[in-house]
């Protein structure tokens, strides 16, 4: 497969899945934004507490944002079903049954 097909099957996924995807990705996009408005209301020279909740927001924000790639991977690997984008969301904090050693 060329990259002209690969970059044709992906355009062909995302437009018929575009509601999904767009759900999908929409908490970590209003996490970034907050914690990069809250981050730059602070124009002191010196650190504030709201820095250290920005940055509590941005890793929460990375964390689902590490989820919703595994996600993307099973969508790649065809074992996806597109439905419940914003469950999907927290994959990365849902715990599919008990560690077993």
């Amino acid at each position: 497969m060329n990259r002209a097909a690969l970059k044709e099957d992906a355009k062909s996924i995302l437009n018929s899945h575009f509601s999904f995807y767009f759900l999908l990705f929409l908490p970590a996009f209003i996490l970034e934004a907050i914690g990069g408005f809250t981050f730059g209301m602070n124009v002191t020279d010196y650190p504030e507490p709201s820095d250290g909740v920005s940055a509590l927001i941005t890793w929460i924000a990375a964390l689902l944002t590490i989820g919703m790639l595994f996600v993307c991977l099973d969508a790649m690997r065809e074992k996806l079903t597109y439905e419940n984008p914003l469950q999907k969301s927290l994959f990365i904090f849902h715990v599919k049954g008990s560690l077993k050693m």
